[in-house]
């Protein structure tokens, strides 16, 4: 059953050993600060110092401290969310999955900088443009 509930997605710089709900909103959140004026470590710098920048996010999570950014898909693209239909009893058995939401843009968190166009989520998006260009035939690019 494909939903069109829009669901707000939260990459983050680590990985969750659990599948399954979670009390986002109430356990990370509420944490989220939307008016960042702090220290802000730079990816190519040493130092810290005080950045403002609209459009940022600070976050902790177990005591670590995540900057983040909301990131839209590029044009023509829409994130679906997948859940197993069914537990698998082997790993050759076939997966099946189904739709139980979508998103046009996630929140893109890092731990102790600012996202930046290194980021990996940013490469992927680099990569379906050069894919399109790849693709493309060149009667399409002459004109």
């Amino acid at each position: 059953m494909i939903t069109t509930d829009t669901r707000h997605v939260q990459l983050l710089p680590c990985k969750i050993d659990m599948n399954g709900k979670a009390k986002v909103k109430e356990l990370f959140e509420s944490t989220v600060n939307t008016h960042m004026s702090e220290c802000v470590r730079q990816p190519s710098s040493e130092f810290c110092a005080p950045k403002t920048r609209d459009g940022l996010f600070s976050a902790t999570m177990r005591g670590r401290r995540l900057i983040g950014e909301d990131v839209k898909l590029p044009e023509c693209y829409t994130g679906f969310i997948l859940k197993d239909e069914k537990k698998r009893l082997t790993d050759d058995d076939e997966r099946c999955f189904e739709v139980c939401g979508k998103f046009n843009s996630l929140r893109q968190w890092n731990l102790d900088q600012i996202p930046n166009e290194r980021d990996k989520i940013q490469k992927a998006f680099d990569w379906l443009d050069i894919s399109k260009i790849m693709h493309t035939d060149d009667v399409e690019q002459s004109e």
